[in-house]
């Protein structure tokens, strides 16, 4: 019987909270995982979140386990900030260091709106809405797993179309 990757990474979100309850409780060390190590930096008004650790594909994903896991990675990510940004207009690029082919290289499929939910929750922008923001994605072949998120002000988003289609 064939486990897909998926299942276990949920099910072992699961062991971690539950653990990770007791440990306080008795005063243990936490458990960590993989996409619990990240990398927030706001310089020159761009915000850059690297976390280590890549979204499910949609079709297979447990929603609970990994919706919570990707908001509490986003949330702790923006608090390690003195001073998290907030942008009324942003851009939200995504890159996905995929390992294939031991995962699937599918980028659109990913869970990118719970990440963008997630910066939402945490006023990074104000909504997910046309007025607020616009976003793209795009997957590289690594043996390292992580994705990439940057955040950037923008201002109109027909210039920032005619201004990348210029570089073509």
């Amino acid at each position: 019987m064939k486990v897909q990757y998926t299942t276990i990474r949920a099910f072992l979100y699961g062991v971690q909270g539950r653990y990770n309850r007791y440990a306080e409780l008795l005063k243990l060390p936490k458990m960590e995982l993989q996409i619990d190590r990240f990398e927030c930096s706001f310089e020159n008004n761009i915000l850059t979140l690297t976390i280590y650790d890549i979204p499910p594909l949609y079709k297979k994903l447990p929603k609970s386990a990994y919706t919570d896991k990707w908001y509490s990675v986003v949330h702790r990510a923006i608090r390690s900030l003195p001073n998290p940004p907030r942008f009324e207009k942003a851009f939200i690029f995504f890159e996905f260091y995929i390992p294939a082919p031991a995962l699937k290289t599918d980028s659109d499929n990913r869970m990118l709106k719970t990440i963008i939910d997630a910066l939402v929750r945490e006023n990074v922008i104000p909504d997910d809405d046309i007025h607020h923001m616009a976003f793209g994605a795009c997957g590289k072949i690594s043996n390292e797993q992580k994705t990439v998120i940057t955040v950037f002000p923008v201002k109109d988003f027909d210039e920032l179309k005619n201004t990348l289609l210029k570089t073509f």
